[in-house]
C-alpha cells in the first residue's frame, strides 16, 4: 500500500489547512496523531507505516501545505527513497519500507526525536532527489500565534517551528 502520513497532535490549529491542501489526491491520507507531551514527533511516521503495513509513504507535517498535488504522483512513480529536504530534515521524503534498515526503539521526546533524525534518517540512502530540497531560510511569519520559519519549493510550503537545537529544552 502507498499513502501519505500526516504527523499531527490533538487540537492542532494547523491540520485543517494541511488537509485542505490535499484535496484531490488519489492516495490514502493517514493521520499519525502524536499525544501532547512526550511523543515521537516526526519519527512517529516510520513506526506508523510499519504498524499499518504502508509499504511506500510520504511524510508530511500538519504545518505543511501542498501547493501542487501532482507532487505525489511524481514521488510514487519513483522507485525507492526520495529526499525532499536538505539532510532529510524533519524526516521529509518518500520512503520505501523494504529499503530501510530496522527501526531503533521508538524515541519519546523532542531531543530523542531529533537524535532519531540525525542517527537513523540521515543514514537512509536517497535513491532520488528530483526537486529543489527544502532548506532553512531567513523568512519568518507569525501564524496561529507563533513565529515560524517559512521554507518552500514549487510543491510544498512548510511553517517550521524549531530551527535550532537551542529552542529545545533539556527535558523535552
Amino acid at each position: 500500500m502507498k499513502g501519505i502520513i500526516v504527523i499531527t497532535y490533538p487540537g492542532s490549529p494547523w491540520l485543517s489547512d494541511c488537509i485542505a491542501s490535499l484535496e484531490g489526491v488519489s492516495y490514502p491520507v493517514f493521520l499519525c496523531i502524536n499525544p501532547k507531551g512526550k511523543s515521537a514527533y516526526d519519527a512517529a511516521a516510520f513506526y506508523y507505516a510499519t504498524e499499518h503495513n504502508i509499504e511506500e509513504f510520504v511524510v508530511l507535517h500538519d504545518t505543511m501545505e501542498i501547493k501542487d498535488i501532482t507532487l505525489f504522483d511524481k514521488l510514487f512513480e519513483l522507485d525507492g527513497n526520495v529526499q525532499l529536504s536538505h539532510l532529510w530534515q524533519m524526516c521529509l521524503g518518500k520512503f520505501t519500507l523494504n529499503r530501510l534498515t530496522p527501526l531503533p526503539p521508538k524515541p519519546f521526546g523532542k531531543l530523542p526525536a531529533i537524535k532519531f533524525e540525525g542517527t537513523y534518517v540521515r543514514t537512509i540512502k536517497a535513491d532520488h532527489k528530483p526537486f529543489p530540497l527544502l532548506e532553512d531560510t531567513s523568512v519568518f511569519v507569525e501564524k496561529h500565534g507563533k513565529k515560524r520559519m517559512v521554507i518552500e519549493n514549487e510543491y510544498i510550503l512548510k511553517y517550521k517551528g524549531t530551527w535550532n537545537n537551542d529552542m529545545v529544552g533539556p527535558n523535552e
